[in-house]
């Protein structure tokens, strides 16, 4: 029987397919420090792949855990949300209240400059 082995070590491609990052930004994280695991042999990175999957599942759960930390948000359709949509609703929110409150202070504004318009006649 042959033992299958598994590869401990990958190239910038097999970096690029765990990360989902593209392959210039995989070399310039890898060139600044910030990818575990990564080392340059002569022209050429290799990653290890076990610190890779590490460092993203840690990514993810750092992510979740901002989510959580913000309002609790329930989808304008009354379905709860789960926690790597919670952020991106969020944020749709958060330019939408945004959008919300300069309209509100624009009718205001236009409001405000009709009296004064109207007090002059």
């Amino acid at each position: 029987m042959r033992r299958e082995l598994r590869k401990e070590r990958g190239n910038i491609d097999d970096a690029v397919a765990i990360l989902g990052l593209s392959r210039r930004f995989v070399q310039e994280r890898a060139a600044s420090g910030l990818l575990p695991g990564a080392a340059k042999f002569g022209r050429r990175w290799t990653f290890d792949l076990a610190k890779l999957r590490e460092h993203v599942k840690e990514s993810e759960a750092e992510t979740c855990e901002r989510a959580k930390s913000l309002k609790r948000h329930v989808a304008a359709s009354g379905v709860a949300t789960r926690c790597g949509d919670v952020s991106v609703s969020l944020v749709q929110n958060r330019s939408a209240g945004h959008l919300r409150q300069m309209i509100q202070k624009s009718r205001e504004r236009v409001t405000l400059l009709e009296k004064q318009s109207t007090s002059r006649r």
